[in-house]
Parts: structure tokens; sequence; C-alpha cells
């Protein structure tokens, strides 16, 4: 694997990571210390690794169907959530917030 020229900013700790292009967001966070939650084992069977993207959505693959509802379920839509175990990273800058629930 190498690095893209992906970072991804973890708030609210404030912990830039590099990025591999095409790894989830919950693989990156995991590997680079950050404590994401994800009962499910990222199977998207579950919201609990959800994060909201304050920056760099563009950078992000697109949320698929089994995602939106998912998270249409749990009511958990809107300002950006996303699954940490479904968003793929792809090339630039991207902040998320590890810690939505305040936000939403």
């Amino acid at each position: 694997m190498s690095y893209s020229d992906a970072s991804v900013t973890f708030l609210p700790s404030h912990t830039v990571a590099s990025a591999v292009k095409g790894e989830s967001l919950l693989d990156c966070a995991l590997a680079h210390g950050i404590d994401l939650e994800c009962e499910c084992g990222g199977s998207c069977a579950c919201t609990t690794c959800r994060v909201r993207v304050v920056s760099g959505q563009d950078y992000l693959s697109v949320a698929e169907a089994p995602e939106r509802e998912r998270l249409a379920i749990e009511g958990r839509t809107g300002n950006n959530i996303r699954l940490a175990c479904q968003a793929l990273v792809g090339c630039g800058n991207i902040v998320i917030d590890t810690q939505p629930d305040h936000c939403t």
C-alpha cells in the first residue's frame, strides 16, 4: 500500500493522519490510534462509527444505498453524516468530527 495525497484530520483531537487511497475512514482512524466505536466491525450493520464531515466531502466516496438506508433507519441523516466504515478516502484534505451527536 502507498499513501495517497490525502490527509484526514480527526476532531476534536486535531489528530492529522496520512491516508491510503481507498481505505475507509474507520480503518484510517484505527491505524492512527483514534478511538472510534464500531459495534458491527465495519459491516454497515450499525451506526456507532458515524462521523460528521466538516470539510473534504468531495474527497470521499459517495454514500451508497446500504449506508444511506442504515443512517435513515437510525434517524442519523443530515449535516454530512457518514459511516466511517463505508466512507472511502480519495485524494485531498478531509476533516471529520468523531463526535457528531453534539452537532446534529
